[in-house]
């Protein structure tokens, strides 16, 4: 609802933090993925938070033929924020491929997505909103719907708070999350990492 779009406006106003947002977006091999990757897009496009730029990138050897022109298609209010990078080196460091164009702010946070991946139309504000609050933090993740192994079907998985204890018996971080850009260089994460692990 519109009023708590305002409100979350207003709390982002009161922390003076209006952070850009640097998404990478991992397209798969297979031609399904042009329709996965264009459910994503959609969810971008309807953010109540606009300060975002994308990164498409390739997940394996090879893309489906004409992968820019068809991803991109009837998204042309949005396809100025979107860098269809899907040549780009293994070896290429994650913080460099979602730069801005010149004279653009760079991004404050760099979140990744699979493609198929749908944000609520919250995420992004409330991404910034949790930043905001945790300024000294230097990693965030968000709570997520999963397909239940037990159910069958979509649920909530609401994640615990940062337990790197936890986090050594399961990834439950998941997606979406977002980072600052000098975590990842001071990572040296490449593209090549992120596919592998």
């Amino acid at each position: 609802p519109l009023a708590e779009v305002q409100m979350a406006e207003r709390v982002l106003a009161g922390l003076a933090w209006q952070p850009h947002f640097g998404i990478l977006l991992a397209l798969g091999e297979i031609d399904e993925e042009i329709v996965s990757a264009r459910r994503t897009l959609a969810s971008l496009r309807d953010q109540a938070y606009g300060q975002w730029r994308a990164t498409i990138l390739r997940r394996g050897r090879r893309v489906p033929e004409q992968a820019a022109a068809r991803l991109l298609d009837g998204f042309g209010d949005i396809a100025g924020r979107v860098d269809v990078r899907i040549d780009a080196p293994a070896a290429a460091l994650l913080a460099d491929l979602v730069r801005a164009p010149p004279r653009q702010p760079q991004p404050d946070l760099i979140g990744v997505l699979l493609a198929g991946d749908v944000l609520g139309c919250d995420a992004l504000q409330e991404m910034a909103i949790g930043s905001g609050l945790h300024p000294d933090a230097e990693f965030f993740y968000s709570d997520e719907r999963r397909i239940s192994p037990a159910s069958n079907t979509s649920e909530a998985f609401f994640k615990p708070q940062w337990s790197p204890d936890l986090l050594t018996a399961t990834n439950y971080i998941g997606r979406f999350w977002c980072t600052l850009p000098a975590l990842l260089r001071r990572a040296r994460l490449t593209m090549g990492d992120w596919f592998q692990f």
